[in-house]
């Protein structure tokens, strides 16, 4: 040998390779326990070095791998897929069976902020839901999970799309009866949901965008009512008419499991934003969004007589808030006693000047003693360079509401003292008047 030559080590895997076992000393526990503390990665090329090795492991593939993959596939796959995995064998049926129902939903509104190690912004709000539009498809998917003894909607999750016809349009729709827009999609709305009766989640979008059909869907409803869902806890509401607003909430929901609601109008009924009383008996309500658009913004979003004296909420619970705009005196932030987290992206003071964050010193001193533990102001600059609506700084579960309307905080219609559970609430856009 040459000086300074070095003579090659032979790698671990050459060297297990001459083993007809496992290394003298070495116990099969005593390996599992290095197999487990590998990333997946070595774990593959691991598995590979050795015949013994990989003999020993083949068994126990389905131990090793569920619990790291199940996760994966939840995050990223299309429910269609993980249906036809839970096919594979048994122990993956049961352990997608239970990833999934068990997967926490606190991402599940479509305003809520998703921090998880595979977050993916196109499939935040959709991961667990079986997208249905007919009668039809509701049954042929029953027809197809006949043999499955479990729940054939793993996530108890379902977006019905029960549009009269999405081929319609032009002329042809213009040619439709009032009775046929109407009663076609409510009709298929009902079947389908007496057909899915232990749904966990529901959400209703775009369903009649005119108030001359009210009165054809309150009708329809008062003489067909939908069936009670006893599992339902989050019901999202976006642009559905007052009347399936109130048939949805009135009939569907059982006030003490719904954990979460999201409600959202349109335009076309900016003037009747509100929602039935029964939503006041929702004790046990985790996050609620109240949402309405540009228009009742401008024509009802506070109340011009209201004193400051008559403005209060009742949140012993908030712990964490954001408010894209506030315009306003910050006393209404010093009622929360248990806030610890505090996002305020612009605000107007009570003289109407714009604070940003060179001037949130004076602000800042006095939500520090309030036990303000996490301050964040910024500039709305900052958000438009971004291109992002809100800038989130380590929050990992926030709500941001995107207008308020009037009964939210006024009088006795106040939302807030009526859901005083609510642990985290977030504005877009919160105007307070104060008069003399």
């Amino acid at each position: 040998m040459k000086a300074g030559a070095v003579s090659p080590v032979s790698s671990s895997a050459e060297r297990m390779w001459c083993e007809d076992g496992f290394p003298d000393g070495g116990l099969s526990e005593i390996w599992l326990n290095v197999f487990d503390k590998l990333d997946r990665t070595d774990k593959l090329a691991f598995s590979a070095a050795s015949s013994v090795w990989h003999d020993w492991v083949e068994p126990k593939r389905t131990e090793s791998l569920i619990s790291e993959v199940a996760p994966q596939l939840i995050e990223t796959f299309h429910s269609e897929n993980l249906l036809l995995g839970r096919e594979l064998c048994q122990s993956w049926k049961e352990e997608l069976e239970y990833k999934i129902q068990t997967n926490p939903s606190h991402t599940s509104l479509y305003f809520e902020i998703d921090s998880g190690q595979h977050w993916i912004p196109d499939l935040r709000s959709f991961r667990f839901r079986s997208v249905l539009s007919t009668v039809e498809k509701v049954e042929s998917f029953m027809r197809e999970m006949t043999n499955n003894p479990g729940n054939p909607f793993p996530a108890r999750s379902i977006d019905l799309h029960c549009n009269f016809s999405e081929e319609v349009e032009g002329p042809e729709w213009n040619e439709l009866q009032p009775e046929q827009l109407t009663m076609d999609s409510h009709v298929q709305l009902r079947e389908c949901l007496l057909r899915l009766p232990n749904l966990k989640q529901v959400r209703f979008s775009k369903m009649d965008k005119s108030l001359l059909l009210e009165n054809w869907i309150r009708d329809y409803y008062r003489l067909n009512p939908l069936p009670r869902l006893e599992h339902l806890e989050t019901v999202q509401l976006n642009s559905a008419s007052p009347a399936l607003v109130g048939e949805v909430v009135n009939s569907c929901c059982v006030p003490a499991n719904i954990k979460r609601l999201s409600y959202q109008h349109g335009q076309w009924h900016a003037h009747r934003g509100e929602l039935p009383e029964v939503v006041y008996s929702f004790v046990n309500l985790k996050v609620g969004n109240l949402c309405g658009d540009s228009y009742s913004v401008r024509h009802g979003l506070y109340d011009p007589r209201a004193k400051w004296g008559e403005f209060s909420c009742n949140l012993p619970n908030l712990k964490k808030l954001s408010i894209h705009f506030y315009v306003g005196p910050l006393e209404l932030l010093f009622q929360f006693k248990s806030l610890i987290h505090l996002e305020l992206f612009r605000i107007r003071d009570s003289n109407g000047e714009w604070l940003d964050g060179r001037e949130k010193q004076p602000v800042e001193e006095r939500l520090g003693d309030n036990s303000v533990e996490n301050w964040i102001l910024k500039d709305l600059s900052e958000d438009l360079v971004s291109g992002l609506p809100v800038v989130v700084s380590g929050v990992g579960c926030l709500v941001y509401i995107v207008e308020v309307m009037q009964q939210l905080c006024f009088g006795s219609y106040s939302v807030m003292k009526l859901w005083p559970s609510i642990s985290f609430i977030g504005f877009w856009f919160f105007h307070c008047e104060v008069h003399p």
